[in-house]
């Protein structure tokens, strides 16, 4: 059975940022960098938010993650009023975006807008946040050699002001791009020197934000040792952290629950170490601190759980948290999102192996296709909204003042001249616009598809492995069930044919009155005859017809086109042809050179008018256009 252990290191590295992410990213405020933010004088020691204690940075900062349209509400009627200065109302905006909404694109317009003001460069301190943000933005949307670049930008910034702690967190940036570009060895010195620095800052301080910030450094460092592989790389950092925990314990103002959540994540990492490393006892011990702690009976604790107990083969226990895990996330109404597919169906679908409930394992896997496929739609509409919004921000104000300008200088000659200047322009650019949106979309369908026949793959390979497993079980059933029967018989070749033939009798005897067949021997058939289809390509034969295919599988004509239908959603002939599709996909991406007839023939569609309009109202794009999307999804 294939380990879970190549993902702990990811889980908890998610683990230890978000957490990071809440009391850091989203708690920098004024008095941490230094910068003048508005605070009305009534606001104080009241209990109450009137109209004017809500236009604050601070007040705006706290909502942005539980209440992130509230936060821009506040934002819009506070620049609308003229309280903050609109460098600060960018500012926030960007922390908004990116930590209620998790739009890292548009955070990203928001945070460069305000480093290239001039108002910022009268506040070194501020600037050198807004480029710890610009710096995790770009790392957030795979942009790594911009987000090093500001990085080593911000750095400068930080050995000019002094601020060491901003220069440790910078360095740490590039460690972790350059992990992501695949560059380990070259990530090493920076991890060294980001420790080097804050350990010489967090000496002796009773700052917990800074004491903080070396606890997720090493936790960064165990994690990707951890996904490495190099468990006593792990191990030799457990005395740093107790130290560091006794320290941050200490810390003033702490706020409640972080120690406890900080001491839960150590636990939680140890014991994925120790259990990696074979030290299964050691494991059990840092499992029961993990237990011990507030935070591990929270949601994100109970996720916390899962790696242990799977690799301690605790399958009936791992289940149990894992369906409450899958609750939280349907009360939420969100169970479309990597993390549940990568994470809580991946740890149910192994327990279901843990415990050879293959059945129960395969419904799973199933349910993990069928999501990744709503993940690729929400993705590709969640990128033309933020893409749409970012343009919409930047050309808005261009268009009024142009639109303005054109409307008072000209004369009504002129100006009719320029209308129609205007709507050609317009017209060429929608057109020229439309053909490069219709492009895009082929790539971006391209790809999908690829991916799509990808996992389709992966799945078809599964569905095999379970099928091998339960005929292996069968017969080693049966050769148990005849050894205790008959211990003192030894079946000859002519009884073993025999044997055969009487079950394939049985078998095509007749079939069962209709109200007989259960939902079992239902999707037995299905899944037999499917496995006939693609496992012999009988599909590539123009001739294949359904009256073929039932001579094969035994399935009775009067369940044959319910059969398709009930667990397809199409009938048999659109089945083949889809099949027939896909096969054709993967011939224009391996064979380029292929004429379409040629494919169009190769895959069993022989006439290739057929083949052009079955492409089309599959993929909503033609072989040709499909091939070249394929090239430029290449490139």
């Amino acid at each position: 059975m294939k380990r879970l252990y190549p993902i702990w290191g990811v889980t908890l590295l998610v683990a230890f940022i978000s957490l990071h992410a809440t009391f850091v990213f989203a708690g920098n405020g004024g008095n941490r960098d230094g910068m003048e933010m508005p605070v009305d004088a009534g606001s104080m020691g009241n209990g109450t938010h009137d109209k004017d204690t809500i236009h604050t940075w601070e007040y705006i900062e706290n909502i942005s993650i539980t209440e992130p349209q509230r936060a821009l509400q506040v934002i819009d009627e506070a620049e609308e009023l003229g309280l903050i200065p609109q460098y600060h109302l960018d500012h926030l905006r960007s922390i908004v975006y990116q930590n209620g909404l998790n739009m890292y694109r548009y955070a990203l317009t928001y945070s460069l807008k305000v480093y290239r003001s001039d108002s910022i460069r009268r506040h070194p301190d501020e600037a050198l946040q807004v480029l710890e943000l610009i710096t995790d933005q770009y790392n957030n949307t795979g942009n790594y050699t911009e987000s090093i670049r500001y990085a080593i930008e911000g750095i400068e910034l930080a050995r000019q002001t002094g601020d060491k702690a901003s220069e440790a967190n910078l360095l740490l940036y590039i460690a972790i791009n350059k992990r992501h570009m695949g560059l380990k060895k070259e990530a090493e010195p920076y991890f060294k020197q980001s420790v080097e620095l804050l350990e010489e800052v967090a000496h002796g301080s009773s700052n917990w934000e800074v004491v903080d910030d070396l606890i997720y450094l090493y936790g960064t460092i165990g994690t990707f040792a951890l996904d490495d592989k190099e468990y006593q790389k792990a191990i030799d950092l457990l005395p740093r952290y107790h130290k560091l925990m006794e320290q941050f314990k200490s810390c003033t103002d702490l706020p409640d629950g972080i120690y406890d959540m900080r001491l839960a994540s150590i636990y939680a990492l140890y014991t994925s170490v120790f259990a990696a490393d074979g030290q299964m006892d050691k494991a059990e011990e840092y499992y029961r601190k993990f237990d011990a702690t507030e935070y591990a009976h929270t949601d994100d604790g109970n996720q916390m759980r899962f790696d242990y107990l799977l690799a301690a083969g605790r399958y009936r226990e791992v289940l149990q948290f894992i369906h409450a895990d899958k609750e939280n996330y349907r009360a939420q109404g969100d169970t479309v999102n990597h993390y549940y597919v990568g994470r809580t169906l991946t740890s149910e679908a192994e327990a279901y192996m843990g415990l050879d409930d293959y059945k129960a394992a395969a419904r799973t896997y199933k349910q993990m296709y069928d999501l990744a496929d709503s993940l690729h739609v929400r993705e590709k509409q969640n990128g033309v909204l933020e893409f749409a919004a970012i343009y919409e921000t930047k050309e808005k104000e261009a268009q009024l003042v142009e639109q303005t300008a054109r409307l008072h200088e000209s004369r009504m000659i002129a100006l009719f001249t320029g209308c129609l200047v205007v709507l050609f322009g317009v017209l060429l650019w929608r057109t020229v616009r439309h053909v490069h949106i219709i492009r895009q979309k082929n790539v971006v369908m391209a790809r999908t598809i690829r991916e799509q026949l990808a996992y389709k793959d992966e799945l078809f390979l599964r569905e095999e492995e379970v099928r091998t497993l339960q005929e292996e079980l069968r017969q080693k059933t049966e050769e148990l069930s005849r050894s205790e029967e008959r211990p003192e018989e030894v079946p000859t070749e002519a009884a073993t044919e025999a044997s055969v033939a009487a079950e394939e009798e049985i078998m095509t005897a007749g079939n069962p009155p209709a109200e007989e067949y259960t939902e079992a021997m239902m999707r037995g058939m299905f899944d037999r005859a499917k496995y006939e289809i693609i496992s012999r390509k009988l599909y590539l034969c123009p001739d294949f017809s359904r009256e073929k295919l039932m001579e094969v599988t035994h399935i009775p004509w009067n369940k044959f086109a319910g059969l398709f239908k009930k667990y397809t959603g199409m009938s048999f002939s659109r089945y083949i042809n889809k099949l027939r599709l896909e096969y054709a996909t993967r011939l224009m991406e391996e064979h380029p050179e292929y004429s379409i007839e040629a494919i169009a023939e190769e895959c069993g569609i022989s006439s290739s008018t057929t083949f052009y309009r079955l492409f089309f109202e599959e993929y909503k794009m033609t072989p040709k256009n499909f091939r070249d999307s394929l090239k430029h999804s290449d490139n």
